[in-house]
């Protein structure tokens, strides 16, 4: 399959953003991992790096690329993140930054174990991570939601932490419905977390 004027890893820092730019211009597409082929909730192409192709998901590697991929011109507007993007453990690159930043960013992380380049345990809370405190979903803790229509009494249920840091609280109503709130409709403070 490569047997056409392919391009072969190493690639200079150069070719590195060349080909990225080309993965993200929207109009062709890009070069995706082949083992998330049924996922279809996860962005599945690939970032060129020195070394190659990586996938942001698992171990796939790939080590050629088409040469007019670092040819053909490129739109500017290819080389700004269109959202925040999360690294493990702990990184956020925001989005409107250059790609060069993530690339930086992900390349760091070539030689570090690959314990630090995951996400934490799913399974420990979220409350328990940020605060050392215990609290696990599913614990009866009543709360009182008022919105601009609307107040019932619930319990909850999770709590969910957004990228830019604000604390959302899931709550369950006596419908067993599920509903996403922020302090102010639970009446507590910015942050809170229960005991």
């Amino acid at each position: 399959m490569t047997d056409f004027n392919a391009l072969r890893a190493p690639w200079s820092d150069e070719q590195v953003d060349a080909l990225n730019r080309f993965q993200r211009r929207g109009d062709v597409h890009p070069f995706t991992c082949p083992n998330h082929s049924e996922m279809r909730d996860i962005d599945r192409a690939l970032f060129a790096t020195v070394n190659g192709w990586i996938c942001a998901h698992c171990d796939y590697r790939q080590d050629w690329a088409h040469e007019a991929m670092v040819s053909g011109p490129v739109l500017e507007s290819y080389y700004k993140l269109p959202c925040d993007v999360a690294l493990p453990p702990a990184t956020i690159i925001r989005k409107g930054c250059g790609l060069d930043v993530l690339m930086t960013a992900i390349n760091e992380r070539a030689e570090r174990p690959a314990e630090e380049c995951r996400f934490g345990d799913p399974s420990r809370h979220i409350p328990e991570a940020i605060t050392g405190q215990a609290w696990r979903p599913g614990e009866p803790v009543a709360v009182h939601v008022e919105g601009g229509d609307y107040a019932y009494d619930g319990i909850l249920r999770g709590i969910a932490v957004k990228m830019s840091g604000a604390i959302r609280y899931v709550v369950e109503d006596s419908n067993r419905r599920l509903f996403i709130h922020n302090a102010r409709q639970l009446g507590v403070s910015e942050g809170w977390l229960p005991s």
